[in-house]
C-alpha cells in the first residue's frame, strides 16, 4: 500500500485550451503555488521537442489531476485522449478532482449520447478519410483507435460526473481556489496506480477487443479496433 500524506506527489492538471478559462487556471496555480503543492500543466511543463502523447499519458498515471471539463473538453481528441489515460489508471474517485462547467450539453443521459454521436461521426469521418489517402495511413489507424477507446470509456465518465458531487467552479477556484485546495490537501491512504491498476468504476474497459475489416468506403479495407 501507497500511504499518501500532507506532503502531496506533483498534481497534474487536464484542460482545453480556452481564453473563457483563464482566470480559472490561475487561480489554480496561484492557489498549488501559495500551499508549496508541485503541479504540472503543458503551457509550463512541456519543453522544445518534448513528446506530447507520452505527457498525456504521465497525466493519466498521476496520483492526483484536477479534470477541468468544459465543452470544448468533450470534443477535444487531445484532452478526451487524457480522459481515457486517467481511467485506465483507475481509482478515479480517488484521483481526480473534477471542476465541471457543461455549459449546454445536459448533465444526464442525453448528453452522453450527444457527446457519443459526436465521436462516432468524428470516427466515421475519419475512416472515410483513410479510403482517400494513398497508400496505409498508420497515423489514421491510430486516431480510430483512440476514438474507440473515447467511446468505450465515455460511460465511466459520464457516471463520474454525474453521480459525485462538483459544486460550481465559480466557487471551486474562487479566492486561489482555496475549496479545491483543501481537497487536495487530505491525505488519503491508498494503494499506488502502479499496485492496482484496475478501473474504480464499472467498465467495459477489461472486454477483450478484436480487428475487424471496414470496406465499405469506396475499394479499400481499413483495419480498425472495436470493442
Amino acid at each position: 500500500m501507497k500511504y499518501m500524506n500532507n506532503r502531496l506527489s506533483k498534481v497534474y492538471i487536464s484542460y482545453k485550451h480556452d481564453s473563457k478559462y483563464n482566470d480559472v487556471i490561475d487561480n489554480i496555480k496561484n492557489g498549488l503555488r501559495k500551499n508549496g503543492i508541485n503541479y504540472s500543466i503543458d503551457q509550463e511543463s512541456l519543453q522544445y521537442k518534448d513528446n506530447i502523447e507520452a505527457y498525456e499519458k504521465e497525466i493519466g498515471q498521476a496520483d492526483r489531476v484536477i479534470m477541468i471539463m468544459t465543452p470544448g473538453y468533450f470534443k477535444s481528441q487531445a484532452c478526451m485522449f487524457e480522459m481515457t489515460q486517467i481511467f485506465k489508471c483507475g481509482r478515479v474517485e480517488e484521483r481526480v478532482f473534477p471542476i465541471v462547467d457543461m455549459g449546454d450539453i445536459p448533465r444526464n443521459g442525453d448528453g452522453l449520447s450527444e457527446i457519443k454521436v459526436y465521436w462516432q461521426q468524428e470516427k466515421e469521418k475519419k475512416a472515410f478519410e483513410i479510403t482517400k489517402e494513398p497508400g496505409h495511413s498508420d497515423f489514421r489507424i491510430s486516431e480510430i483507435t483512440k476514438i474507440d477507446d473515447i467511446i468505450r470509456l465515455l460511460d465511466d465518465l459520464w457516471k463520474f460526473i454525474v453521480h459525485v458531487n462538483t459544486g460550481s467552479i465559480d466557487e471551486l477556484t474562487k479566492d486561489d481556489a482555496t475549496t479545491l485546495i483543501a481537497a487536495l490537501k487530505k491525505p488519503l491512504c491508498t494503494p499506488s496506480v502502479s499496485e492496482d491498476n484496475r478501473l474504480s468504476l464499472s467498465s467495459t474497459e477489461t472486454k477483450p477487443t478484436m480487428a475487424r475489416a471496414v470496406n465499405q468506403y469506396g475499394d479499400k479495407s481499413i483495419y480498425i479496433v472495436v470493442p
